[in-house]
């Protein structure tokens, strides 16, 4: 599991795009919400690539869901830009597409 900032990103218009390829499972679970707690202060707005994501279940559905919610409590934004059929297929599975896919 790796996280990268796609070009476009830019703390002085508040705007993050992070890309995350491989798995987002609960084998990188700790991983993955230690380095998105590492963003969350620096950006206000967040575009998710997530389009190279081989595998994700529900620890990873959690910390995206987890994330989500502490953006918005602040007042901020997100949202999943890009995904894949695998995240595609997680996402309905939970009825969460509309909630973290929708427009800004």
């Amino acid at each position: 599991m790796a996280i990268t900032k796609k070009k476009g990103t830019n703390k002085k218009t508040g705007l993050c795009k992070p890309a995350i390829s491989g798995d987002m499972t609960i084998y990188t679970a700790e991983t993955l919400k230690s380095d998105l707690d590492d963003i969350i202060n620096d950006y206000g707005r967040f575009e998710f690539d997530l389009s190279e994501v081989e595998e994700i279940d529900t620890s990873g559905i959690q910390i995206l869901m987890a994330f989500s919610n502490a953006v918005r409590n602040k007042g901020d934004a997100f949202i999943i830009k890009n995904s894949n059929e695998e995240v595609d297929s997680a996402l309905n599975r939970y009825h969460l597409t509309s909630k973290l896919c929708e427009e800004v």
